[in-house]
């Protein structure tokens, strides 16, 4: 069966109005979902029973099934992807053993999260490059599929992704991209309605009621009383990025004028032809584009999308150990209530026996793979520290880098200065407490060398080069504290001299 067939078979009828209604939150990581989840989940809506809990970035909750996220991430692994792959998931997957042995468990967790009830909220980020297989799963336990899909600028999710994952942030707005596109296309032809993270944060009465339009009203006839209490969930407080008025050019722009539009004005079809451009464009590229983008985007972003893989490969595997402590419990329970039976029954206590025997073995094995995944996960964090220390290695290399480009093209303006001009500043500086000439031709050996008056070198050359003009004073500590000094091309030293001590600035 191909993934478009799949596609097509989970498509809701209009008149699902008796059916199990499923809610299917689709949007990209850090683009409002959580809080359009929050708003339902106080209308009544039923949650899943595992949520994953409040964190920094997300004081007040996902809202998320955490063993749906968990089977999500499994699922990408075993295609050797992750949330943080830019590239297409594979079609080949659907064709594969992994669909066939996938579905079953996707079906089971939407029972046990949600026990039959409706209309439910079925939301995490990484549906969206899973749309077809969660389609088929949600027709396969019965439920009439809703699409909601939530749109936020790739400006404001890129900044947020950087702070939240230490994510590139033009990487960043490439996995906005892949998601929004991946998620537009296969929920295109099901009921679905655009909602603006904007728009939400203004007036969620009114972006609620398009949601939920054609819905049984009961679920949603408290409204009225629990009003103030969503007006004290959506805050604004919460938001901490906001995109610039500029538009980004290509692609991104293309797609974010037309999902802006549909959340204003509701879908155009007219469109699919420039996102379906888009996204072919997209994946055509990704064979030439792939291996230079990741090399770009540094080891530590492969580093953790494998920290991921194995992080979900572990989880599933202690999944599978507490199933099987389960099964081993209940057989457990069926032992002792055999054994009040054997008193009368001599002849089987010879299978029983075997059979207990059977059983601790069983036990003994499943202690031994535990034991087995908590060293894999004590190795992940080994891995995931290390990971850790390269990336802040490489953002300082980086900073650095920026800085001494910057400062080589201050050297360039004193070289024009006129004599006069040179004398007075070398005064000033000599003058001052943080200028040490000898300390600065210890330091730099080859400024002796060179027989150069060490004033007169600061001066032309060492800021440039980001040298000390004393022990008690830092170039590069003073630009990284005040950037604005950096970018008017100003000597850091003598900047500091005339205004930057009256104004106590740092260094």
């Amino acid at each position: 069966m191909t993934q478009e067939r799949r596609t097509t078979e989970s498509a809701v009828p209009e008149s699902a109005a008796q059916q199990r209604i499923a809610l299917l939150v689709l949007g990209m990581h850090r683009s409002g979902t959580s809080v359009l989840s929050g708003v339902l989940s106080r209308l009544d809506c039923v949650m899943p029973a595992t949520p994953i809990g409040a964190e920094p970035e997300n004081p007040k909750g996902f809202y998320e099934s955490r063993l749906v996220a968990r089977l999500n991430d499994a699922i990408l692994s075993s295609s050797d992807s992750a949330w943080t792959d830019w590239t297409a998931f594979s079609k080949d997957w659907y064709e594969g053993r992994g669909y066939e042995r996938y579905l079953p468990k996707a079906v089971s967790l939407i029972e046990t999260e949600f026990g039959g009830g409706s209309p439910i909220v079925l939301k995490d980020p990484r549906i969206c490059r899973l749309v077809p297989f969660w389609l088929a799963a949600l027709d396969r336990a019965g439920y009439a599929v809703r699409i909601v899909l939530t749109h936020r600028s790739s400006e404001e999710v890129r900044q947020s992704l950087s702070r939240r994952n230490n994510i590139d942030p033009a990487y960043g707005r490439l996995l906005w991209l892949r998601h929004v596109l991946d998620a537009e296309y296969d929920s295109r032809g099901l009921s679905r309605t655009f909602v603006g993270y904007d728009r939400l944060l203004s007036d969620w009465r009114r972006e609620i009621s398009r949601v939920t339009e054609g819905i049984d009203p009961a679920p949603f006839q408290e409204m009225a009383e629990t009003g103030k209490e969503i007006d004290d969930f959506v805050a604004p407080a919460l938001r901490h990025f906001r995109s610039s008025p500029m538009r980004p050019e290509g692609w991104f722009g293309l797609a974010e004028d037309i999902l802006d539009r549909w959340a204003k004005t509701g879908e155009d079809p007219a469109d699919h032809a420039v996102l379906d451009d888009i996204r072919e464009a997209l994946d055509t590229a990704t064979p030439a584009f792939d291996p230079l983008i990741r090399h770009v985007a540094g080891a530590p972003t492969e580093v953790r999308e494998k920290a991921d893989r194995h992080g979900a490969a572990i989880e599933e595997l202690e999944q599978e150990t507490a199933s099987l402590r389960k099964e081993i419990a209940n057989r457990s329970e069926k032992l002792l209530a055999a054994e009040h039976k054997l008193r009368v029954r001599h002849h089987e206590l010879a299978l029983l026996a075997k059979r207990q025997i059977e059983i601790a073995e069983d036990l003994s094995e499943a202690e031994a793979a535990c034991h087995d995944a908590k060293e894999r996960v004590s190795e992940m964090a080994e891995v995931e520290a290390r990971a850790s220390e390269m990336a802040e290695a490489e953002a300082r290399a980086s900073a650095m880098a920026e800085m001494r480009r910057r400062m080589a093209c201050l050297g360039v303006k004193y070289t024009g200065l006129k004599i006069i001009w040179l004398w007075k500043h070398q005064r000033t500086l000599r003058r001052s407490n943080i200028f040490d000439a000898e300390h600065y031709l210890e330091q730099n050996p080859d400024v002796r060398s060179l027989g150069m008056n060490p004033a007169r070198h600061y001066l032309l050359y060492g800021c440039a080069e980001g040298r000390d003009p004393g022990p008690d004073f830092s170039t590069l500590g003073y630009y990284r504290h005040n950037p604005d000094v950096l970018a008017l091309g100003m000597n850091a030293a003598l900047h500091y001299i005339r205004y930057g001590r009256s104004e106590d600035r740092s260094f």
